[in-house]
């Protein structure tokens, strides 16, 4: 099973990780992805920000580009798309099962 999560709001980070952490304790197997656009992409910028292994990252560069974020803080291990927005519809038409926070 494969599963993304999409976040535009910096402030439902936690729910979002303490999700991806839920479901991965569930099924250590899934293919999980999370999606970030909006406000949500300034959250990267944070060092101390803990991301979970084998999850893939995905900011959207019209949200970096609109908030001025700085790409040299951002944290290691995440990808850079140009629409986040779009990067969702694509991973649900390889079969990932969205989930909006």
């Amino acid at each position: 099973m494969k599963v993304v999560f999409g976040i535009s709001e910096a402030a439902k980070w936690e729910l979002v990780s303490a999700n991806v952490r839920n479901i991965l304790v569930e099924d250590p197997n899934l293919e999980v992805a999370v999606v970030a656009y909006s406000e949500a992409v300034t959250i990267f910028v944070d060092k101390n920000l803990e991301l979970h292994k084998g999850v893939k990252y995905y900011l959207c560069n019209n949200a970096i580009e609109s908030r001025e974020v700085d790409r040299s803080k951002l944290i290691k291990g995440v990808e850079i798309t140009n629409s986040g927005v779009y990067k969702i519809l694509l991973l649900q038409e390889d079969n990932f099962r969205y989930i909006r926070s």
